[in-house]
């Protein structure tokens, strides 16, 4: 099919992007099920295919490949296990567990398309969809009454919403770096982000959430004056809220208590997260695991997959897997300063005791930070050819006057 300008991509096309995600947070189905803002996705991808559309830019094209490697690898390891794995008592299929990673890459191919399509403006609907989406929650929670402790809303399970707002809310703050947003709209989504983490109690979203207010602050308010005001108002508002508020305190009081005895309850184990099943099982370790089958282990935790996205990623598709995944991962910060760099711990820490791969924001959030990083690196290497030209570049020959040429 022959590729065509990303110019030509209807407006549309970035409205249904923007109402991604606003059903994000919309569970309907089952985990592992498609949910609505999946079929919004879908229905981009659909559309780039069917019109050829396809991502410009050489770095953009090169992480893609890097993606495509891993992704070709993953669905070879669990389709090379198939055979061999009882699926009777599998929730999906090993085959399934393929199309993640699948589904995923085109997500990714589709922040590339949209960016080319739309500059800055992407960056800035991006922007305000995560932010809607984060009040609008706020604002249900309060409607149907689910302000309790421990909650879920509209996810499958209250990790699931924890992670949401951690991503969300590391997204929002990453992106305030490119584009400009509204003081109270800022103050709103961010106090949004606090509360539904807190509404969560999810101690590993709770854990991120932490170190990403601590690098807002840090990072952004020393070169920011203005977003320093922002983030310490919203902190203020975040606080008052706590301690002022009956629920603001009974959810913070929560949240603490459960906070406080990480490493206390037994999921909270290396064998609890399914770690152990590395040690116990090393011929695994090679090519991988692939994904299901659990019952072939030697592990703490019987049913169900690693809980940390790393050690899954390790485990599942071995030691060639990890290596072609962590290489995508790092062409993604190439480019990045050290204090950008540390915008991913939140997200790091949360992966270490979840699994949090499957999720497309996760990739979304991974797409941004590339494409603020992109700039960076093409000037840089323009930079360094313009050096390089200087340098190789020949003395001009100079015509002697003309009573020089006469004595010669």
């Amino acid at each position: 099919m022959k590729r065509i300008a990303t110019t030509v991509v209807p407006k549309i096309i970035l409205t249904l992007w923007v109402l991604f995600f606003i059903l994000n947070p919309f569970a309907i189905f089952r985990n592992g099920i498609p949910q609505p803002s999946d079929w919004i996705l879908a229905s981009i991808f659909a559309y780039f295919f069917l019109t050829g559309i396809a991502p410009v830019g050489n770095l953009k094209i090169s992480l893609l490949s890097k993606l495509q490697y891993f992704v070709i690898y993953a669905t070879s390891v669990n389709t090379l296990w198939f055979p061999f794995i009882d699926q009777t008592n599998e929730r999906f299929p090993t085959l399934v567990h393929s199309l993640f990673y699948i589904f995923n890459y085109f997500a990714l191919r589709s922040v590339f398309v949209l960016v080319n399509a739309f500059k800055s403006k992407f960056l800035l609907y991006t922007a305000y969809g995560i932010g809607v989406s984060m009040i609008l929650q706020v604002a249900l929670s309060f409607i149907v009454g689910s302000t309790s402790s421990r909650n879920a809303l509209f996810f499958n399970n209250p990790n699931q919403l924890g992670y949401y707002a951690l991503l969300s809310g590391s997204l929002l703050v990453y992106l305030v770096r490119a584009v400009k947003l509204p003081m109270l709209f800022q103050l709103t989504s961010y106090f949004s982000f606090f509360y539904l983490t807190l509404l969560s109690s999810s101690k590993a979203a709770l854990a991120g959430s932490l170190i990403l207010i601590v690098l807002a602050v840090l990072n952004q308010g020393i070169i920011n004056i203005k977003q320093l005001f922002v983030l310490l108002v919203a902190i203020g508002i975040g606080s008052y809220f706590v301690f002022n508020n009956e629920l603001g305190s009974k959810l913070f009081k929560y949240s603490l208590a459960r906070f406080e005895t990480i490493g206390e309850s037994k999921d909270d184990s290396y064998e609890g997260r399914g770690y152990d099943r590395i040690l116990n099982n090393p011929g695994y370790m090679v090519t991988g695991a692939g994904e299901g089958g659990y019952y072939r282990f030697d592990t703490a935790v019987k049913e169900g997959e690693i809980h940390s996205s790393f050690g899954s990623l390790l485990f599942c598709y071995g030691v060639v897997g990890f290596f072609l995944f962590m290489r995508f991962l790092l062409s993604i910060f190439k480019g990045s300063s050290a204090s950008e760099l540390l915008y991913f711990l939140p997200i790091a820490a949360y992966s270490i005791t979840h699994q949090g791969l499957r999720d497309s924001l996760f990739w979304v959030f991974l797409g941004v930070i590339f494409i603020l990083n992109e700039d960076k690196i093409v000037k840089r290497l323009a930079q360094i050819k313009q050096r390089l030209g200087r340098k190789n570049r020949k003395p001009s020959l100079v015509t002697p006057p003309a009573d020089i040429q006469n004595q010669q």
